[in-house]
């Protein structure tokens, strides 16, 4: 799972420094029970996809218990709150519910699983029947944001967001292209045919360029 899209605020108060350490030794317990059950399993990986995950059902579903997980929680951070704050490719969408399963049997097995949480058994039948919805709001541009809708764009096609040169160099190459493609890759997050192809091993650009109009790496916000 690759970063959040910037442009969209994040919400802070006194607890977060708590609930982020609670959160951090969760999953280090996960990391531990998860590399015993598997040894074979790119548990980082895994611990990434969850952070994220916990992070944004604290931050924007108003839900810190990283124990806690209601089938209202799970089914609005999956299909609404990711799909609008964080850059996925399609291979990291679909291993969102695995990861999300794996987790619910280790808070389970561990004897964490909160009461106020969904019946532990009703677990598989709520993520089975998001498998779809999941990949249905991925592929719907109205549910993502302006960011992940541009963004979104250049990680399917090599872009490394972390790199702050590609990423500059990226929207180098947004800001270039006509009016009328811009539009249409910031109201879908597609691209068919642009005039001039993105090519991540080339395009690479310096942060605040004259490109930028002075907005920096991040380029364009949400509002835009």
């Amino acid at each position: 799972m690759t970063p959040r899209a910037r442009g969209s605020s994040d919400r802070s108060g006194p607890s977060d420094g708590a609930d982020e350490r609670s959160r951090a030794r969760l999953l280090e317990e996960y990391s531990a029970w998860r590399a015993g059950q598997e040894p074979q399993a790119d548990v980082e990986d895994e611990a990434d996809i969850l952070r994220v995950m916990l992070e944004l059902k604290s931050d924007e579903l108003a839900s810190p218990d990283p124990r806690e997980w209601t089938e209202a929680v799970t089914g609005t951070l999956l299909t609404k709150v990711i799909p609008r704050r964080v850059l996925q490719r399609r291979q990291d969408a679909m291993g969102m519910i695995p990861a999300l399963a794996t987790f619910f049997e280790f808070l389970q097995d561990s004897g964490q699983w909160s009461e106020a949480s969904m019946p532990p058994e009703e677990t598989g039948r709520v993520l089975t029947s998001l498998e779809f919805a999941v990949l249905e709001a991925l592929d719907d541009p109205s549910r993502r944001s302006f960011s992940t809708n541009v963004l979104g764009y250049g990680v399917e096609h090599g872009l490394d967001p972390t790199d702050e040169e590609a990423l500059a160099g990226y929207f180098e190459w947004y800001t270039a292209l006509p009016h009328a493609e811009r539009i249409l890759l910031s109201d879908t997050g597609r691209l068919e045919e642009p005039e001039v192809p993105y090519d991540p091993e080339t395009m690479r650009g310096m942060p605040n360029g004259p490109a930028f109009g002075g907005q920096g790496i991040d380029g364009p916000s949400d509002e835009d």
